[in-house]
């Protein structure tokens, strides 16, 4: 049982990740479906572009609540499990929480990008990561208003931190499971915005989506 204890970490992480807080919060608080509109993702970038302040936030918590609530259920289903299993599992777990909000069962396998329920999973899986990684991107994103620079930089500044802790021991290596494939999947999700940046057309945060 202990050897399927990895993979049912990442379907729980994945189930939960698979909740539609965006789609759910645009219908309720402006009655737009977000997958119509804009990137179409159900992120809260989109979510402010086509339903409002108030959706976006609510997508905003939602999306950050899912990441951190997968990794914690899954260090208390598995607490008894000996490292270096047990950091194997949450790790599966936050990247399943990622995989289920960029590819959810409940639209189709569709989503949004990842960065705000990845970022809840740091706070449960490694805070210190998090807070490391945090900077640049607010910098940029200030600097820029652009929500996509932000994503993509936190995502490659959190793998390279890992791997700057791991080289020196300060982290399992195990953890590189969820920073890599955070790493690739935001990267895989923003090749559109990744594309508008080299044309020079990518859009500002707050400026309206067109459906």
């Amino acid at each position: 049982m202990a050897a399927l204890a990895p993979i049912l970490a990442l379907l729980l992480g994945y189930l939960a990740g698979s909740f539609p807080t965006g789609y759910l919060a645009g219908r309720f608080f402006a009655g737009v479906d977000v997958r119509q509109v804009g990137s179409g993702r159900t992120g809260g970038t989109n979510v402010l572009r086509s339903a409002g302040r108030t959706a976006a936030i609510i997508t905003i918590v939602g999306d950050t609540l899912k990441g951190i609530l997968a990794v914690y259920a899954s260090r208390l289903i598995w607490a008894a499990e000996p490292a270096p299993t047990f950091d194997l599992i949450i790790s599966m777990a936050a990247l399943g929480v990622v995989l289920g909000h960029n590819f959810s069962i409940f639209l189709g396998f569709k989503g949004g990008a990842g960065t705000m329920t990845g970022g809840g999973a740091m706070i449960a899986l490694d805070p210190l990561i998090l807070g490391f990684s945090c900077i640049l991107p607010i910098i940029f994103t200030y600097i820029t208003k652009m929500s996509s620079i932000g994503s993509l930089m936190f995502t490659g500044v959190a793998l390279l931190v890992s791997l700057v802790l791991i080289s020196v021991g300060a982290r399992p290596v195990e953890v590189l499971v969820f920073f890599a494939g955070f790493c690739l999947i935001s990267w895989y999700a923003h090749r559109p915005n990744i594309a508008k940046l080299r044309a020079g057309t990518e859009r500002r945060i707050g400026e309206k989506a067109k459906a």
